[in-house]
């Protein structure tokens, strides 16, 4: 799913290359031996920070004086990214999925359930 729109992303703007902040740390493809790679459709992605444990990010945050990103404090945040919502990994189900996401901000949830269905199901049941 994000190789799609990355790849969309790519072509409309003509880019050289995608900067990812890709971790192998993370179980992310970041390239075979390496940290670049160009797929089949043509797309290069370079992830710089293929090698960084999360406690070099975490002093390269420190050190540089930088706000702790809010990733670090949502459910599961030191296993995965933002990844779709709420396909996110290390969830049972979509539900459980939605419940992560609410409990991150649930104005995200409010808005889903005008259009998802499965994020309107979530929100009817709360209240059970």
């Amino acid at each position: 799913m994000q190789h799609a729109a990355q790849r969309k992303y790519y072509k409309e703007h003509g880019l050289d290359i995608l900067i990812l902040g890709r971790r192998r740390a993370d179980g992310n493809y970041v390239g075979r031996g390496g940290n670049i790679y160009i797929d089949g459709k043509g797309v290069t992605r370079y992830s710089p920070l293929a090698n960084w444990k999360h406690e070099c990010i975490l002093a390269y945050i420190h050190y540089h004086k930088l706000p702790v990103p809010p990733i670090y404090n949502w459910p599961n945040g030191y296993k995965c990214g933002t990844h779709p919502w709420p396909a996110r990994q290390w969830t049972k189900d979509v539900m459980h999925g939605w419940e992560e996401i609410y409990t991150i901000d649930p104005s995200i949830v409010d808005k889903a359930a005008e259009k998802i269905e499965s994020a309107r199901r979530f929100k009817e049941g709360m209240g059970k």
